[in-house]
């Protein structure tokens, strides 16, 4: 059973850019690479993605005790380490940081402390249930101000994911 607290979009007054996509992890060497997803290109059951939140708030703003919430499909789960993993891009071999997540019925959740510059949330996933789903856009909201959000960029009010 699923339940939603409203149909309509959400609209969000704090003042922070929210930006979300989903990276295919592939062996490269000693590490992995990352290659960002086509347009519409399904996603695999025998694959492993990195799931990258990017939040920048305006300039001159600072934002105290929030939590990022991501939407994930059914038979979707976050990993619960990083496995010491080594990312390679542009030449560069950088190490994963540790998963920092609380699960929750319809996705994960990420606490953060302090938001005074671009920060990103890193996870990995993993897909085991084929189909097609639709998901609601990931958000920031201050934690004692949960009224005061932000939705991803560029606002939609559903994703639409494939799995096979």
């Amino acid at each position: 059973m699923l339940q939603y607290d409203s149909r309509a979009p959400q609209t969000g007054d704090l003042p922070v850019q929210v930006q979300r996509r989903i990276l295919r992890l592939t062996p490269s060497g000693s590490g992995y690479s990352l290659q960002p997803l086509k347009v519409n290109e399904a996603l695999r059951t025998d694959e492993l993605y990195l799931d990258e939140v990017t939040l920048k708030p305006a300039a001159g703003t600072r934002a105290r005790f929030g939590l990022v919430e991501v939407a994930l499909p059914p038979g979707a789960s976050v990993e619960a380490t990083t496995w010491g993993i080594d990312l390679k891009h542009d030449g560069k071999s950088t190490p994963l940081e540790r998963a920092r997540h609380v699960e929750r019925r319809d996705g994960y959740a990420v606490p953060v402390d302090v938001l005074e510059g671009e920060i990103k949330v890193r996870h990995l996933l993993r897909f085991a249930q084929k189909g097609r789903y639709r998901i609601p856009p990931a958000r920031f909201h201050r934690m004692y101000q949960p009224d005061r959000i932000a939705t991803e960029q560029p606002q939609r009010a559903i994703a639409t994911l494939q799995v096979e």
